[in-house]
């Protein structure tokens, strides 16, 4: 088969499975690929181990309160974190506070979007703390480091080769926001009058 029909076929594919932008096509993908691995870097006080693969199946105790560098599904940032957590699989608690020092707006969403912060949570059904299908492993004691790999989002990023977008995360779905510059008016009277 020659190198144009392989070129062409594969045009085809991308678009008849719904890519809808062939120039975003290569940022998602490698956007998909670092929403994969997350890493947390730990500096403070405290001792803290868990290990999990996915939510269900994870154990752990301890207790952190510092500063977290981290990087999970396109957030950056760096936040002060006091948390407690442990449990073994089935029955793990977590209670956290975590306030962001500096981070993209991604992550800074994320932190002022948490539920009942300082709260003890059932971390099985908590969506602010760590993803459903992670798996992974954080050990800290006053430094520490944590690793994981998102299941579901390696799927995400297999299928995203063949233009199948399963988390919804691709720039086809990202809604887009008109720049603002200011009140719109529509006509001359609606501009607001000033007096000298």
């Amino acid at each position: 088969m020659s190198r144009l029909a392989v070129l062409f076929g594969s045009f085809l594919l991308l678009t008849a499975t719904g890519c809808g932008s062939i120039a975003s096509y290569p940022m998602d993908r490698v956007n998909d690929l670092g929403d994969i691995f997350s890493a947390n870097f730990y500096w403070g006080q405290g001792v803290l181990a868990n290990m999990r693969g996915t939510k269900i199946v994870q154990a752990g105790v301890g207790t952190f309160d510092g500063n977290i560098a981290s990087w999970d599904r396109r957030a950056v940032g760096v936040s002060r974190e006091l948390r407690a957590e442990g449990g073994f699989p089935f029955y793990y608690f977590t209670t956290y506070d975590r306030k962001s020092e500096i981070g993209n707006p991604l992550f800074n969403t994320r932190i002022e979007n948490i539920e009942n912060p300082g709260e003890v949570k059932f971390n099985l059904t908590d969506p602010d703390d760590r993803a459903f299908y992670q798996v992974g492993v954080d050990v800290a004691a006053f430094v520490g480091v944590g690793v994981s790999v998102d299941l579901l989002q390696t799927i995400d990023f297999v299928f995203g080769i063949f233009g199948l977008d399963i988390g919804k995360d691709d720039a086809r779905h990202q809604e887009v926001q008109p720049p603002v510059h200011g009140p719109i008016y529509e006509k001359v009277s609606d501009l607001p009058v000033t007096k000298a």
